[in-house]
């Protein structure tokens, strides 16, 4: 039985966090802690041209960086070379002024990271590398969109090559369960005859599993991380890796090296980055969506639940999610497209009347009083955004929701509610029409087009998908005499994006000349004309 390696591959993958930038103190502990564990490799970096942004140490892993730390002696070191980098004209130049030769380098490990459709180009590649001296192993990438069929041709090509020492099945976005990692492995093996190594995420829940799945079927090269640290959900943890091996192939790592720094650097590194598995990531996982997608929406920008969940969806049906690209995620973000034009006319709703617009921020619930004494005194036409159970409903006109997974989530409160609900039709999911069958649905339409803000009798077509928009083009439609804002003060942060995107809507609507009077009447955050809930003439 042949015993497996184990790389550890933290300050590669783990560098999707920090932007490749450790702390001296933890850098130092890791190598500490690696060597008394008895790791064969630690990848620790990429090896890449310069980009356009901060990039940290271990993102470029020079050797004139390398060479400045205290390396642990008995342990390859390796880096990691995307392979678009360096295919097509200027491939070989690069090559030549990134890597030393082998025996002049304190790496004697490179991987090259692939997509199977990039495999073609790539024989040169690892031959001139293979050439200066190094280990070569070839990472092919994102293996759960492959067939079986096409991971053996892929390996008969590496095969053919004659200058691989490792082939690499990755699970680039963590949806593989154990059964199919130990099928692929089996079928690569059956056309390729050296080592075969296998690298998880743990978007599902099953990293370490099918680390040990693909050792069971013959891999002999295992990818880790401290404590998980990677990319979106995370890797297999290193620490259990160890302990597993240990248990069902008698490998003699000291994992118990570890503990210390996973209980303490690692876990203060997780506390404040926040990898690992949660349910955004199983559905990114589930739906072959690159992880990378939840793991910027999940960041500093701080974006609702729902829009991230709407935002998987439209990626879901995208057919093209599985490599990462910020316009589509920006798309994504803007909300499904849908159809501009409902069953329902808006024409002479709101005639001759103002329309209060309800929101859900602290000014609705701290001057509710205020507000229903002016809804009595001046009857307005009253829309409360999505089902706001905060606000008395017999001061409700009717509710308003265009959000998918809002209108899924909400279906049945507003059948308790017996008002009106305005909604686009087209964008409900199909699984909320039954609950909505008691419900007196006023279909108007919603289309999401950048920079468009139009309105039409039965539908609108609106920058972003926001509820608040969609209520202004309701009330256009209708005839309203103007637009009151209530309750727009929830995001503080000028830098929170639900703040800023509610703040282009606002400018979105208020350039265009036939737009309605704003007034915002309770605290607000936002470039509105003000006023107050309290002055008697309102």
């Amino acid at each position: 039985m042949t015993s497996p390696k184990l790389l550890d591959c933290t300050f590669r993958d783990g560098g999707y966090y920090n932007d490749w930038n450790f702390n001296p103190k933890v850098v130092s502990s890791y190598f500490t802690s690696l060597t008394t564990a008895r790791i064969e490799a630690i990848e620790i970096g990429f090896r890449q041209p310069p980009q356009n942004r901060f990039v940290g140490p271990f993102g470029y892993s020079s050797d004139v960086y390398l060479e400045t730390l205290n390396l642990p002696p008995t342990v390859k070191v390796a880096v990691m070379i995307n392979a678009k980098d360096f295919i097509g004209g200027e491939g070989r130049q690069l090559v030549a002024q990134l890597f030393a030769p082998a025996d002049a380098s304190p790496v004697s490990f490179v991987r090259i990271a692939v997509h199977r459709s990039d495999l073609p180009k790539c024989g040169d590649l690892a031959r001139q590398v293979r050439d200066l001296g190094y280990t070569v192993a070839l990472n092919l990438m994102q293996v759960s969109l492959a067939s079986e069929c096409e991971l053996a041709a892929a390996a008969a090509v590496v095969r053919d090559w004659q200058s691989v020492d490792v082939l690499y099945l990755a699970d680039s976005v963590g949806s593989l369960l154990p059964e199919t990692v130990r099928s692929r492995v089996e079928a690569v093996l059956d056309r390729w005859h050296g080592s075969v190594g296998i690298h998880t995420h743990n978007n599902k829940g099953y990293a370490v599993q099918n680390a040990l799945a693909a050792v069971a079927a013959g891999a002999t090269w295992v990818d880790g991380t401290i404590a998980g640290m990677g990319r979106g959900a995370g890797n297999a943890e290193t620490e259990y890796l160890m302990l597993e091996l240990n248990h069902q192939r008698g490998t003699a790592y000291c994992p118990e090296a570890l503990f210390p720094l996973v209980m303490e650097e690692f876990q203060a590194l997780r506390s404040s980055y926040g990898w690992g598995p949660n349910l955004l990531y199983y559905l990114s996982g589930m739906y072959d969506i690159h992880p990378t997608y939840v793991q910027e929406m999940l960041g500093p920008a701080r974006h609702d639940a729902h829009d991230i969940i709407a935002a998987l969806d439209v990626l879901r049906h995208s057919g093209a999610s599985s490599s990462y690209s910020q316009e589509r995620l920006q798309h994504a973000m803007r909300g499904q497209r849908g159809a501009a034009t409902g069953t329902w006319s808006a024409s002479g709703w709101s005639e001759g009347k103002p329309l209060l617009i309800v929101g859900s921020g602290p000014g609705t619930r701290e001057h509710v009083g205020a507000i229903c004494q002016f809804i009595e005194r001046a009857r307005p036409v009253v829309v409360c955004l999505n089902a706001n159970q905060v606000f008395p409903v017999e001061h409700v006109t009717a509710y308003a929701a265009c959000h998918r997974t809002r209108l899924l989530l909400d279906a049945e409160k507003y059948r308790n509610l017996h008002r009106p609900l305005i909604a686009p039709l087209a964008a409900v999911p199909d699984q909320v029409i039954p609950h909505l069958a008691l419900v007196d649905v006023l279909d108007y339409g919603i289309d999401i087009d950048s920079d468009t803000f139009s309105v039409g009798v039965t539908g609108c077509t609106l920058p972003v998908s926001l509820v608040a928009a969609y209520v202004m083009a309701v009330a256009e439609a209708g005839s309203a005499t103007r637009i009151l804002l209530a309750g727009f003060d929830g995001y503080v942060d000028p830098s929170d994006p639900r703040r800023q995107e509610m703040a282009y809507a606002l400018r979105c609507y208020q350039s265009r000349p036939e737009a309605l009077p704003l007034v915002a009447v309770t605290p607000s955050n936002y470039d509105v004309p003000k006023s107050s809930i309290y002055c008697p003439s309102l």
